[in-house]
């Protein structure tokens, strides 16, 4: 009995160890990478500590769109587990069940949980998913879970959710998300916490000429629900599905141009703090001559916040305008 408890004691000493090494390196990807803010490496040794199929049982129901405990059941059951694996989970403290719905704990262990998984496990566990709402075939979250689950182009999933977007539209959804935003940020005030918001620019579906509007305006709204902090992140391809919407003329990639118009529309919102994300900007459509400057730029306006003139450019013979 003493053994095996020095043999346990040793085994985690050694895992915190390992955990203590990795930690900087953790740290500064974070700071790196704004989206892994929210990562958790505490909450990241909690997950390796599961078993496999508790670790299933806990992705299923973190994929899962509104936690339907009976779908993430037939889901995992697919794949050879049992309702026993979900409540290891929730023995672990990761998931909670009650009724019939499975929710993980916190939104912040949502997130570790979905990267975490990586590509590959995200999309079986989706595609699990939407096999067991075989009874709601062309049904949303049906064509939902088979368009994250897919590699490539998936007719039957873009055919319904293209249909379901335009009855979306017609039932007013932009009013009905603006209105489950304030309800999030009512919450988050009501608890002292502070709201902390992304704004994507360029959108897919956005006209390009409208993009910077819609952004400065998006990122207003948010100031005025009582954001505290707010970052302009511009979309990135690199995942197929955007690039497949860019051939169908459905998305354009925002330009550098496009960023500093955003940016500066942004300014007039102190206290506010708006920041534009400055990672792999690189990949931005720009003049190869002045794009060091006015990146240099953005960095500066992120820091002082306060409004700087535009960098004048002899090659491309204009200020960096959209």
């Amino acid at each position: 009995m003493i053994s095996r408890s020095f043999s346990t004691a040793l085994e985690r000493l050694a895992q915190y160890n390992a955990y203590l090494e990795k930690l900087g390196g953790r740290l500064s990807h974070e700071l790196r990478t704004p989206v892994t803010v929210v990562r958790s490496s505490l909450e990241n040794l909690k997950m390796a500590a599961l078993p496999e199929e508790a670790r299933w049982a806990t992705l299923l129901s973190a994929c899962s769109t509104d936690g339907d405990l009976a779908c993430v059941l037939r889901a995992l059951e697919a794949r050879g587990g049992s309702p026993a694996d979900l409540e290891a989970a929730e023995a672990a403290g990761v998931l909670e069940m009650g009724g019939d719905r499975v929710l993980i704990t916190h939104p912040l262990l949502r997130a570790v949980v979905v990267e975490l998984a990586g590509g590959r496990e995200r999309r079986a566990a989706h595609r699990l998913l939407g096999e067991a709402l075989g009874d709601e075939e062309g049904g949303e979250r049906w064509a939902w879970h088979r368009a994250q689950g897919a590699i490539g182009p998936d007719e039957p999933a873009a055919t319904a959710l293209a249909a379901f977007a335009a009855r979306a539209a017609d039932r007013g959804a932009a009013a009905a998300a603006a209105a489950g935003f304030d309800r999030a940020a009512g919450f988050l005030a009501d608890h002292d916490v502070d709201l902390r918001v992304f704004v994507l620019l360029g959108a897919p579906y956005v006209a390009p000429e409208e993009s910077v509007e819609w952004t400065v305006r998006t990122a207003e709204y948010a100031a005025r629900r009582g954001a505290t902090a707010i970052a302009l992140i511009p979309v990135r391809g690199g995942n197929g599905e955007l690039e497949r919407l860019e051939s169908l003329g459905h998305f354009a990639p925002p330009s550098l141009a496009q960023l500093e118009a955003a940016l500066d529309g942004c300014l007039g919102l102190a206290p506010v703090a708006v920041a534009a994300d400055l990672w792999d900007l690189d990949r931005l459509p720009a003049c190869a001559e002045c794009r060091p400057r006015r990146i240099e730029r953005l960095r500066r306006l992120n820091v002082t916040g306060g409004p700087e003139p535009r960098v004048v450019c002899p090659a491309c013979g204009a200020l960096s305008a959209a």
